[in-house]
Formats: structure tokens, sequence, C-alpha cells
């Protein structure tokens, strides 16, 4: 089975026993997905504009639309691509597509990998 990175950051999948959060960012990697440099995404469109009024403020908020997908490539036989969460819930159909899923952090908080590859399932 081949695996096709198509988002725009290495994808560390570390062991089982990892835990949550790690010093060493190599520290218990089994493989590393790199970006293939083809990145599939949600197309985006700002629809208009609003505002949350708080008692401390007007908050800004844009109406956006999520649309088409942009740069996902075709089923291959034989392969498997990992996209962003939102690609693979707006594509849910399809079931080559993978996310990272169990998250590892590092010591500030940033996502730096992950224990296992998700597929979305629809109810």
């Amino acid at each position: 089975m081949r695996i096709i990175n198509l988002t725009p950051h290495p994808v560390r999948i570390y062991g089982e026993d990892t835990p949550d959060q790690v010093e060493d960012l190599d520290d218990g990697v089994v493989l590393t997905l790199e970006p293939s440099g083809q990145f599939a995404r949600l197309g985006e469109s700002v629809t208009g504009e609003d505002t949350v009024v708080t008692e401390e403020a007007e908050i800004p908020v844009s109406l956006v639309s999520y649309a088409e997908i942009e740069g996902l490539p075709e089923p291959q036989e034989g392969t498997v691509f990992v996209v962003p969460l939102m690609t693979a819930l707006a594509a849910a159909r399809r079931d080559d597509l993978l996310v990272p899923y169990e998250q590892v952090r590092n010591k500030e908080g940033t996502v730096v990998g992950c224990r296992r590859l998700g597929r979305v399932q629809t109810q």
C-alpha cells in the first residue's frame, strides 16, 4: 500500500506507547510521511459579513462558504491519501482518505504528529 501525504506538513507517526506530549520530536517515531508537494484542501469564499456584540467589544464575523475540494487526486489502486480532517469530512464518501489521529504534541502544545491514522466514517 502506498501512502501519499497531501498536507503541507510532515506527518510523524509515533509508536502506540508514545505519550500525548513529547520533548524530542524524533523519539518514538515509527514513520514520517513527508509532504508530497500537492495539497488537498477545501476551497473557501467569504459570502458576507456579520458582527457579534458582547459587553466588551464588537467582533467582526466573516460568513464563510467551504465549497469544492481542491488538489485531491482521483482514487488510485493501492494508494491512500493523508488529508486534513475538514477535507476528509467533505469527501466522506471516499474510503481512500486518512487523517492524523490520536495527536502527539510538543511541550508548547503544538501538534507534531499522531499515534495512528484515522478514516472518517459516515453514519
